[in-house]
């Protein structure tokens, strides 16, 4: 299943199945109010073993990171 994702400076990455009912726009004015910022989003992959991030948000005109990956998977634990 593909989920959708934003990267936030302070909270990390925030993860959502993809649907066309909840776009990155809505997951950013939710945390508007959180410390720190949206510093990335596009949309996420699963293997057997890994994540991997790729695209951008049209809806907050943000794309990924170089590093999104690879944090991402630190942070659930895969790396």
């Amino acid at each position: 299943m593909k989920h959708k994702y934003i990267r936030h400076s302070s909270l990390g990455f925030i993860l959502w199945p993809m649907t066309d009912d909840v776009f990155h726009q809505h997951m950013q004015n939710l945390f508007r109010r959180e410390r720190g910022e949206i510093i990335s989003a596009g949309f996420v992959e699963f293997d057997d073993k890994e994540a991997f991030c790729y695209g951008r948000s049209e809806s907050i005109g943000i794309g990924g990171l170089p590093d999104d990956s690879e944090v991402l998977n630190k942070q659930l634990g895969f790396a």
